[in-house]
């Protein structure tokens, strides 16, 4: 598990922007936070669990053409999985990220 002290109930605000984002931006983290947080928490190190879709993010934002911002990554970020930079993105590259269970 990620050593950081933070329970998933803090981890979207562990995980957020250094500055204030635009309006309509997430990270992974926040937005799953916000809209299933119920999947943070049956998730044994979510820190470290959500670390590939903000791989997949990514990749879906530079296929849809979007403006993504991009921040350094916390510690646990860059010690669990080697993230060096954290990105914010729109809700339409999120809401294909992670698609909502029927």
């Amino acid at each position: 598990m990620s050593d950081t002290g933070q329970t998933f109930l803090n981890i979207a605000d562990y995980l957020q922007a250094p500055a204030p984002l635009p309006p309509g931006y997430e990270t992974c983290w926040g937005f799953l936070a916000r809209t299933e947080p119920e999947t943070l928490s049956l998730m044994m190190d979510p820190i470290a669990g959500i670390a590939p879709d903000e791989l997949r993010a990514r990749r879906i934002a530079k296929a849809m053409l979007v403006p993504v911002m991009t921040f350094p990554a916390p510690a646990c970020l860059t010690a669990a999985e080697g993230l060096t930079m954290i990105g914010a993105y729109p809700a339409a590259v999120l809401e294909r990220t992670f698609p909502a269970s029927p």
